[in-house]
């Protein structure tokens, strides 16, 4: 799981009186559920479009309840293919986003949380524990889907904090997490475990990219000692970092004039990486395993990028783009269109829906990012919203086990750097 310091680098904030976590309404995520070929979920600073009949019909789930303010949103792997995400602590929905709960007891600093690909149910989540005035940064586990939390497997040495942390695909067994000097000098440093979490080794990496401060965006899905990193380098020219060692040595085959906002690995190993500066965005490709990269002539604002039946989707900005998501078949190399705010028919009916979306829904319209219809009768006191679309009813459950071919890393899950919970 992986929650970013504000929507996304690309996001307008002050351009509009419709406010979406205090920033203009923005995309964020693509969730693909590899068992259900006609369902997209779009994740955005606003909540969820869906759909589940290729891109004919498409419904909002707005925040709410313990939802709101989430930044960022995943499905876990099978069987349950839970919905998690970060908002004002780890949530999580098994109704796609219709309900949502919460850990208990609570915990206020959570700030990144990993399923276990290879568990059911298992969590790796990192938090700030608070006991009286002391404070300890640790990865406890999860075992019952983050209903509650368990054990401590790590603490982080005095001096360094938890930033990211993943478990591998391939090998989920093996882990890695990066930490950062709390001083602000000296070079970040990776812990691995090779044992589910039991025990742990710490390194610093031998890099060419000094003491920047680095961010798992993915682990190769066919090689566990493969892991691909974001590199914060504070001068405007991000990297992506390379190590096939296992976190021993990286290298940087790959420096963005701007942030980079997204990654994906597709089934057929090609690496897609996309960038954001101001308005503009850029695509880059590699066929070589991430050994290089070649730049596309992308017209996109790519904030997320995902795979699915040899199909790309790309998050994009529905403002500057013209839609807010699109489609290529030719690896990145073309666009075309498949849906924009607009194109949102109805309100979910579900939970608590849709009369909690009647403030947000008012905004939207307001901006002139959706249909007027949508909201129907919906009134800055909260009245209830009348749909005038389809059923708008919510899914139960996202099924089944994902592949491991194709490797999605959201803009908003993991390669935009972590929100932190404190601060």
């Amino acid at each position: 799981m992986r929650a970013v310091v504000c929507a996304l680098t690309g996001l307008l904030a002050g351009a509009s009186p419709a406010r979406a976590n205090n920033a203009f309404p923005d995309t964020g995520q693509v969730l693909l559920p590899p068992d259900r070929p006609d369902t997209i979920i779009l994740g955005t600073n606003f909540g969820l479009v869906i759909t589940e009949d290729g891109g004919t019909t498409w419904r909002w789930t707005c925040e709410h309840d313990e939802g709101l303010n989430a930044v960022s949103y995943e499905l876990t792997p099978g069987p349950r293919h839970r919905l998690i995400s970060l908002a004002s602590s780890l949530v999580f929905s098994d109704d796609l986003a219709c309900t949502w709960h919460a850990p208990e007891p609570a915990e206020p600093f959570i700030y990144d949380a990993f399923p276990d690909p290879g568990t059911p149910d298992r969590y790796l989540i990192a938090i700030d524990r608070v006991v009286g005035t002391a404070t300890s940064n640790v990865v406890v586990e999860s075992t019952n889907g983050a209903q509650s939390l368990g054990r401590v497997l790590f603490t982080a040495p005095s001096g360094l904090e938890v930033s990211t942390l993943e478990v591998a695909r391939s090998d989920p067994r093996t882990a890695y997490l990066t930490m950062y000097p709390l001083t602000g000098t000296g070079p970040n440093q990776i812990a691995r475990s090779t044992d589910g979490g039991e025990t742990w080794s710490v390194v610093t990496p031998r890099s060419d990219v000094g003491n920047a401060d680095l961010r798992i965006a993915a682990i190769d899905p066919a090689d566990a000692r493969k892991i691909y990193f974001r590199v914060l380098t504070g001068d405007g020219h991000e990297k992506l970092a390379l190590s096939s060692d296992g976190g021993d040595s990286l290298h940087a085959p790959l420096t963005a004039d701007g942030a980079l906002s997204s990654f994906v690995r597709t089934a057929d190993g090609t690496i897609l990486v996309g960038t954001l500066k101001g308005g503009d965005g850029h695509l880059f490709r590699s066929t070589d395993g991430g050994t290089s990269f070649t730049a596309l002539p992308s017209s996109i604002r790519p904030r997320a990028l995902a795979e699915r039946a040899g199909k790309l989707y790309a998050a994009t900005d529905d403002l500057q783009d013209g839609y807010a998501l699109g489609v290529s078949e030719d690896a990145g190399t073309t666009w075309r269109r498949v849906m924009s705010f607009k194109d949102i028919g109805t309100v979910s009916h579900c939970g608590p829906l849709p009369e909690a979306c009647a403030n947000s829904c008012a905004m939207l319209n307001a901006a002139g990012l959706i249909q007027p219809s949508l909201c129907g009768a919906a009134r800055p006191d909260g009245g209830a919203v009348t749909s005038t679309t389809g059923g708008g009813g919510c899914s139960c459950r996202v099924g089944g086990r994902g592949g491991p071919g194709a490797l999605v890393l959201l803009a908003a899950l993991a390669i935009v750097a972590r929100r932190r919970r404190r601060g």
